[in-house]
């Protein structure tokens, strides 16, 4: 959540996306148990999807942050904007 970590829609998308290619890999070396776990903890990106918006969004409180602006570069993200993030999907 925003209000316990700096550029926390970017470390949630690109924590989810290392978690997804861990799940790879513990699926290619048989490792069920840690791929499901793996597999898991790769949605957790789709907890900042607003459908309102179309984008991957700061949440604080379990709200979403306002006001939004997706091309504004702010400390939610890390050197980018949620237009750019918004591809970052795993």
């Amino acid at each position: 959540p925003a209000e316990a970590e700096a550029e926390s829609v970017s470390k949630t998308l690109e924590y989810a996306y290392d978690d997804w290619c861990i799940a790879q890999m513990a699926k290619a070396l048989g490792r069920s148990d840690d791929y499901l776990t793996y597999l898991r903890r790769a949605q957790y990106y789709k907890n900042l999807f607003d459908p309102s918006t179309g984008f991957f969004r700061a949440r604080m409180n379990q709200q979403w942050v306002e006001p939004f602006d997706p091309s504004e570069v702010n400390f939610h993200f890390t050197e980018a904007n949620a237009w750019q993030y918004a591809f970052y999907a795993p």
